[in-house]
């Protein structure tokens, strides 16, 4: 019998705790929904309208517009999951299997201008997974003791670089170095437990953006372009990964409106090409994921002076299809529809504090028997994910 396990996943101190960030359960696959406070708020929304230096990591273009600044953020992630195993091969002994913590994530970004444009340096967390159940999903790993726990961080460190070239356009690039951890003690092919037993593996990466941005008197545009992340093998989990842990390529477009002076509506769509990764898209070895079509409303609302009031919502079929139910059951990364609100506040001229919050509806799914050779027909997943994101930023 082949069972395929799929995983998907101002200052020094601020360096020291990204070095340390722990892995989460993500809104959009493994990815985060937005780096910081104002992206989380909008839903990820706002590719045309950039707010502070974390625009480094969305649309490297927009850095023309931020100045010279550094931020630093945190987000407090909780996650609920639950797997109810079930078919010939799921543990149906143990029932109903739940999951939650709270996971603290960091960033820093900063932004500095340079005669012709505008240098933007970053370290932030991209996405990852982290799911502990009581028992194992199966039967054979209940038996043993394993098949119940897998864990992965993605972490960036970039270089970005806008400029102006012609009538307000202005183009970027950065390039982004990357970091993966990953552990298991998921169950294999050949129906034992991985060789890492839970061990940490690390690797290495690498990739690129490049943007566009321009802004009217009421209108601006904004589009990037994120390749995809070329990963280093796992060594130890080569028996459990058929490929190495490759992010996806990224699109996104946006549009920001503003019809008087105190609304700005942010209208953007996210293209995540999850199904291009083989690890990720192929059924037969990996994860059977689909690419997906995320679009995403948002606003930003003057309330008064010194504060501006962000609010947006993103909607997205989960890369898990019911085919694949099972094989994700350590992966239950399914949220479709977020909820995000936040603020910033000019505390001083120079010192901005910014809180946002986001809610990604529970989604449930049913195996509809097409993975693991049928045997975990019935496996139910589940998710919810809850996010408070805190950041401080200080303009020069």
């Amino acid at each position: 019998m082949q069972v395929k396990f799929r995983i998907s996943g101002c200052g020094t101190a601020a360096v020291v705790a990204l070095s340390l960030a722990l892995p989460l359960s993500a809104a959009e696959g493994t990815r985060v929904i937005g780096f910081g406070p104002v992206q989380t708020a909008t839903a990820g929304a706002g590719i045309a309208s950039p707010q502070d230096s974390t625009w480094m990591a969305f649309n490297p273009a927009a850095l023309i517009e931020v100045g010279e600044r550094i931020d630093v953020d945190a987000e407090v992630v909780h996650p609920s999951d639950s797997v109810t195993p079930a078919g010939a091969l799921g543990n149906t002994s143990s029932g109903t299997l739940d999951d939650s913590r709270n996971i603290i994530i960091p960033d820093l970004t900063s932004a500095q201008p340079l005669a012709g444009g505008v240098l933007g340096l970053g370290l932030y967390t991209i996405g990852g997974l982290a799911i502990d159940l009581p028992a194992s999903r199966s039967s054979i790993g209940e038996a043993g003791g394993f098949d119940h726990r897998a864990a992965a961080d993605f972490l960036s460190v970039a270089a970005a670089y806008g400029h102006e070239i012609v009538d307000g356009w202005a183009i970027g690039l950065s390039l982004i170095g990357d970091y993966a951890d990953f552990r298991s003690d998921g169950l294999t092919s050949t129906g034992t437990e991985t060789s890492g037993h839970y061990a940490l593996d690390h690797a290495l990466g690498a990739g690129f953006s490049i943007g566009v941005h321009k802004r009217w008197s009421s209108l601006s545009v904004g589009a990037a372009y994120t390749s995809r992340q070329w990963m280093q093998r796992f060594d130890m989990y080569r028996d459990l990964l058929a490929a190495s842990f490759d992010q996806p390529q990224i699109l996104q477009l946006g549009l920001a409106w503003r019809p008087v002076e105190w609304l700005e509506p942010l209208l953007d769509y996210r293209f995540i090409d999850w199904h291009g990764v083989p690890l990720y898209g192929d059924a037969a070895t990996g994860f059977g994921w689909r690419s997906q079509n995320i679009f995403k409303v948002g606003a930003n609302i003057h309330a008064y002076q010194g504060l501006e009031l962000h609010t947006g919502f993103s909607y997205g079929r989960s890369p898990i299809g019911p085919g694949e139910v099972f094989d994700n059951a350590l992966s239950p990364l399914i949220t479709e529809a977020h909820l995000c609100a936040g603020l910033t506040w000019d505390v001083t001229h120079n010192y901005r504090v910014q809180l946002a919050y986001l809610h990604a509806f529970r989604n449930t799914m049913t195996d509809n028997g097409a993975d693991a050779g049928g045997n975990g027909a019935g496996t139910q997943i589940s998710l919810t994910v809850d996010e408070v994101s805190m950041g401080l930023g200080c303009s020069f």
